[in-house]
């Protein structure tokens, strides 16, 4: 079966892969004109510690699917930036949890606001309904596709 142009277009990869990208270089963007030396990935990760502090560094692996080695290098930068902290669990020393630092506190707050403003404008003009579904699909396929 040959694809034409069209059908290119319309592959769901291919759908998806355009938004993350845009919603990824828009981020990136907004960042950098803040002057803020984040990636997007460890805005994910302070975002997810800010809602839910002490979170091990393996959730952040599963999360953003990237390898152990990548999100260590993202937690190091932040540790160093003193944003972030591990604390060794009391039972395995070897499983670290992540917390934000009192610093961290105040560096996430306003950075949590430029990111809804960007969400807002990725979904302007769709209707709830519409982005309900739209998740849903988004889950199933993630599911479908995740390896146990």
């Amino acid at each position: 079966m040959k694809l034409n142009k069209r059908d290119i277009d319309n592959l769901i990869p291919r759908m998806i892969g355009l938004a993350n990208r845009a919603l990824y270089l828009r981020i990136v963007r907004e960042l950098a004109s803040e002057k803020i030396e984040l990636t997007p990935e460890q805005l994910i990760i302070l975002g997810n510690l800010y809602r839910r502090d002490g979170l091990p560094q393996s959730y952040f692996v599963d999360l953003l699917l990237r390898d152990k080695t990548f999100i260590t290098r993202q937690i190091d930068n932040l540790e160093e930036r003193e944003i972030v902290k591990r604390v060794a669990d009391e039972v395995d020393r070897r499983r670290k949890s992540i917390y934000l630092t009192d610093a961290g506190h105040e560096f996430i707050k306003p950075l949590l606001k430029l990111v809804e403003q960007i969400l807002a404008e990725a979904v302007r003009d769709i209707t709830p309904r519409d982005l309900k579904v739209f998740k849903k699909v988004i889950r199933k396929i993630t599911e479908n596709l995740r390896e146990d």
